[in-house]
C-alpha cells in the first residue's frame, strides 16, 4: 500500500494485517493516527501514531465477528468500531486514541433466520455525534445514534431499503447524507 504523508513510502499489507477480513482504515484529519480494524477470528484494531510508518500490536477486543467497521474524529482521539457477532451487532468506543476500548454494547440483535450483510459507523468532528448503520436481510438500512461519545444510543430507527449503504456527517454532526450502491443483478 502507498500512505502519503511527509513522503510516500511502500508497507507491505502482511507487515500492518495477516489473514484477515474485512479492514477497514482510517485516520484523523492530519492523517498523523491512522487506526485499522479487521477481522481475524477476533475482532482487532492496530494504531499507527506516525503517519502509517509503524503500527501498534492488535488489540483485540472481541471473538468470532464478521463486517468490521471503524470512525474517528478529526483529531483521532475518539475511535468508534462497529461489528458484527453471532447475528448481533455491536460497537465499542475508545476516548483515548484505542489505548483503552469501552465494553461492547449490543445495538441489534437478529433471530435465527437474520444474516447482517454491512455495517457502517461515522462520527462529527469532534467525536461526539456517532451513527451507526447496517442492513439487514430485507435489505433494510438500520439507524442508530448517539449523541454522548458512542456510550448510548437511540432505538434502532429503520431509514431505507437498499444494500452497501454509505453515510456521511457534516463536522457538527447535526445533518447526515446517505447514499447507497446497488448490488448487481439486484433491482
Amino acid at each position: 500500500a502507498k500512505i502519503f504523508a511527509e513522503e510516500f513510502w511502500d508497507i507491505p499489507a502482511k507487515q500492518i494485517v495477516k489473514s484477515a477480513t474485512g479492514a477497514k482504515m482510517v485516520s484523523d484529519t492530519a492523517g498523523k493516527n491512522v487506526y485499522i480494524a479487521y477481522a481475524c477470528i477476533s475482532m482487532n484494531i492496530k494504531k499507527s501514531s506516525d503517519y502509517g510508518k509503524s503500527f501498534s500490536p492488535a488489540i483485540e477486543l472481541s471473538s468470532g465477528v464478521s463486517l468490521p467497521n471503524i470512525s474517528t474524529n478529526d483529531t483521532g482521539q475518539y475511535v468508534y468500531i462497529i461489528w458484527v457477532e453471532d447475528k448481533k451487532v455491536f460497537s465499542s468506543a475508545s476516548s483515548d486514541n484505542v489505548m483503552n476500548f469501552r465494553d461492547p454494547i449490543e445495538l441489534f440483535s437478529g433471530d435465527v433466520e437474520s444474516i447482517i450483510q454491512e455495517t457502517k459507523i461515522v462520527t462529527n468532528s469532534t467525536g461526539e455525534i456517532v451513527y451507526a448503520i447496517w442492513v439487514d436481510d430485507y435489505d433494510e438500512i438500520n439507524l442508530r445514534v448517539s449523541q454522548d461519545f458512542g456510550t448510548r444510543f437511540s432505538d434502532v430507527i429503520k431509514i431505507a431499503k437498499g444494500s452497501y449503504p454509505n453515510i456521511i456527517t457534516d463536522p457538527s454532526g447535526k445533518n447526515v447524507f446517505r447514499s447507497e450502491e446497488r448490488r448487481v443483478g439486484k433491482e
